[in-house]
């Protein structure tokens, strides 16, 4: 929550505070500690912004898809549901699933839900691509595979031996529908129901 974000931050900022330049220089690039502040401030503030977005999004996305009628066959939600198996060992490794008390099944339960929504999401991205005729921009190809050389810290003609370039451009496409589904949506406040005046009354008494 907002509330707690600035505790947070004002924690940090009290922490930095305590610091003096000389430490400022040993502990990051910045000369001064007000600097050092700064970033701090800028860093949190940055950080709390990406998480109400990408909370905004996901809200945004689920209610799109909650409208969506279309019937998943069960291949997709398997083939899936196993992407998401491999990802996980891949990423967390065999022995914490095993410590989890988890096998396949279990697993595949667990993350159903899960594998529907995302499956879901795709099916609506793609259909949004198809009816918008989106595409890339010239140069955002390009773009994108000097973003992931310089996260990876490889050259981008390595990058490209990687990974599939159709893969990339369709979940370029994907994202830009994503991003038109968020641009075109339109915020309510919640309506303040007045209260009756006999309930108004009553409270009074």
């Amino acid at each position: 929550t907002f509330s707690a974000f600035n505790e947070l931050k004002e924690t940090l900022l009290e922490m930095a505070s305590e610091l003096d330049d000389e430490l400022a220089k040993d502990i990051s690039d910045y000369e001064t500690i007000a600097e050092y502040r700064d970033h701090v401030r800028e860093d949190l503030e940055k950080q709390f912004n990406e998480e109400q977005e990408s909370d905004y999004a996901t809200r945004l996305m689920k209610a799109a898809v909650d409208n969506m009628t279309v019937e998943i066959p069960e291949p997709m939600v398997l083939a899936k549901l196993d992407e998401q198996l491999r990802n996980y060992i891949s990423t967390m490794g065999e022995q914490v699933l095993a410590s989890m008390g988890l096998d396949e099944k279990t697993f595949q339960e667990i993350m159903r839900p899960q594998a529907m929504f995302e499956i879901s999401t795709d099916l609506l991205l793609d259909a949004i691509v198809k009816a918008e005729n989106i595409e890339l921009d010239e140069g955002e190809l390009d773009e994108m595979y000097q973003k992931m050389a310089d996260e990876y810290k490889m050259e981008v003609d390595q990058i490209k031996q990687y990974v599939d370039e159709k893969i990339i451009v369709l979940d370029m496409k994907r994202r830009k529908a994503a991003q038109l589904i968020r641009d075109t949506a339109v915020d309510k406040e919640p309506e303040v129901k007045e209260e009756p005046a006999e309930a108004k009354e009553e409270a009074a008494e």
